[in-house]
C-alpha cells in the first residue's frame, strides 16, 4: 500500500506542476478608452467597442491580456482631459485609445503628451498630431485623403485642370483641399480654388459662372452632402456642365438620376465593398451582434490588431508612438488598410473609389499611391 506521504507527493505532481507550466497567469496590459458613451457620438463608440471586442478574440492563448478600461467623456473636452489624467494616475503603464470627437481629442492629446504616454486617436482631423509627440492618428486623415484624390484624378483619370470648390468654414474640407492642392501642383496639374462661407451662403449661379470661366475638366466639390443633388442639377441643367464631379463623402441616402452620372466618390472606406463584406470579421460581427459592421467597427478592430501586431513583434505598446512614426507595417493584417504612419504620426492608408455610371453606383477600386511629401 502507498504511504500517506507518497499519496501527497503524487497529488502535488498531478495538480501543482501542470498549473505552474500551462496555467500561468497572463500579464495585464492596461488600455484606457475615453469615448462618448451617452450623447451625440454614442453610436460611434458602440461600433468601435464591438469591433475591439471581436478582434480581442485573437488574443486568446497569448501570454498577455488586454485590460480595457472605459471612460465616458460625454463628448465634453474637460471630462475627457480628466478621464486621461485618471487613467495615467491609476496605471503606471498602458496607453489611451478613442476620442473620435475632434474637440475632445484636441484637449486629450496635451494631457497624454504631458504624461509622456501614447494616445492612439480615432478622430478625423490632421491637426490632431500637431504640437505633441505622443499622439498617433489611426483614422484616415483629411490631408492624406486629399493627396490621394489628387493622384487618382490626375494620374488615373488623366485630368489636368481641376477646380476645387470648398466650404472655408469647415476644417476637414479645408484640410482635404490643402492636401489636394499640394499633391496636384507637385505632379503637374492646374488647380483652381473657389471658396464659400458655409452652405447657406452659396450662390450657385455665380459659382458655376466662375467655374465655366476656369475651363476645368473636373470639379471637386467639398461641401455637405445635402448640397450635392441641387448643385449637380444646376450644373448639368442650367449651365450644361457635364465634366466629372468628385465628392469626398458618400451620402447616407442617395437617390440617383441622370444628373449623377460621371460622379466619383473618393472616400476613406466603403463599407459595402466585397473584400470587407466577405471578410471573416464581417461575418462574425454580423452573427454576433445582428447588424452589419460599419467603418468604425473595422477601425476599432484595427486598433486591437495593431496592438497585437506590436506584441507579436516583441515591441510592446507603452511607447509605441516612437517606433510607429515613419514606419511601415503589413497592411494585409488590417481591415482599413493601414500601411504605417508618417513622421508626424498620421496613419498612411488607401482610399476607396466609387463611380456613378448609367444611374448605378459602382465600386471601382481601393487606391493607394505614395505621395510626393508627407508634410502638412
Amino acid at each position: 500500500m502507498l504511504s500517506m506521504k507518497k499519496i501527497i507527493i503524487m497529488l502535488i505532481l498531478i495538480f501543482f506542476i501542470p498549473c505552474s507550466t500551462g496555467c500561468q497567469k497572463r500579464s495585464k496590459i492596461h488600455i484606457g478608452i475615453a469615448e462618448d458613451q451617452s450623447s451625440r457620438l454614442m453610436g460611434v463608440h458602440k461600433s468601435l467597442s464591438n469591433g475591439r471586442k471581436l478582434a480581442m478574440q485573437n488574443s486568446k492563448g497569448q501570454e498577455y491580456i488586454f485590460d480595457l478600461v472605459h471612460y465616458d467623456t460625454q463628448n465634453d473636452p474637460e471630462n475627457t482631459a480628466n478621464n486621461f489624467r485618471k487613467f495615467f494616475q491609476t496605471y503606471e503603464t498602458g496607453i489611451m485609445l478613442g476620442t473620435p470627437s475632434v474637440e475632445c481629442a484636441q484637449v486629450a492629446k496635451f494631457v497624454a503628451d504631458t504624461w509622456g504616454r501614447t494616445f492612439i486617436c480615432d478622430a478625423f482631423q490632421s491637426s490632431i498630431v500637431e504640437n505633441v509627440s505622443t499622439t498617433l492618428l489611426i483614422n484616415q486623415n483629411p490631408v492624406q485623403q486629399g493627396k490621394l484624390i489628387a493622384r487618382y484624378v490626375v494620374n488615373n483619370l488623366s485630368k489636368k485642370r481641376v477646380c476645387v470648390v470648398y466650404d472655408s468654414t469647415n476644417e476637414i474640407y479645408k484640410s482635404i483641399k490643402q492636401g489636394f492642392y499640394q499633391e496636384g501642383i507637385d505632379i503637374g496639374a492646374t488647380v483652381m480654388e473657389i471658396s464659400f462661407m458655409g452652405i447657406n451662403s452659396i450662390d450657385p449661379n455665380a459659382l458655376f459662372a466662375k467655374i465655366m470661366q476656369s475651363n476645368a475638366d473636373s470639379i471637386f466639390l467639398l461641401s455637405s452632402p445635402e448640397s450635392f443633388d441641387n448643385m449637380l442639377k444646376i450644373a448639368r441643367n442650367d449651365f450644361n456642365i457635364h465634366s466629372d464631379f468628385i465628392f469626398s463623402i458618400l451620402p447616407e441616402k442617395l437617390e440617383i438620376d441622370s444628373v449623377w452620372n460621371n460622379v466619383f466618390f473618393m472616400i476613406p472606406f466603403f463599407e459595402k465593398k466585397d473584400s470587407y463584406v466577405n471578410s471573416e470579421f464581417y461575418v462574425k460581427f454580423k452573427n454576433t451582434y445582428g447588424i452589419n459592421p460599419d467603418y468604425y467597427a473595422a477601425l476599432g478592430a484595427d486598433e486591437i490588431y495593431l496592438l497585437q501586431y506590436l506584441m507579436a513583434a516583441g515591441k510592446g505598446i507603452n511607447n509605441c508612438y516612437v517606433g510607429l512614426k515613419n514606419s511601415s507595417i503589413p497592411s494585409e493584417k488590417f481591415l482599413t488598410g493601414i500601411k504605417g504612419f508618417d513622421r508626424n504620426g498620421l496613419s498612411v492608408k488607401p482610399i476607396d473609389i466609387l463611380k456613378i455610371s448609367n444611374n448605378e453606383l459602382l465600386y471601382i477600386e481601393t487606391f493607394w499611391h505614395k505621395v510626393t511629401r508627407n508634410d502638412m
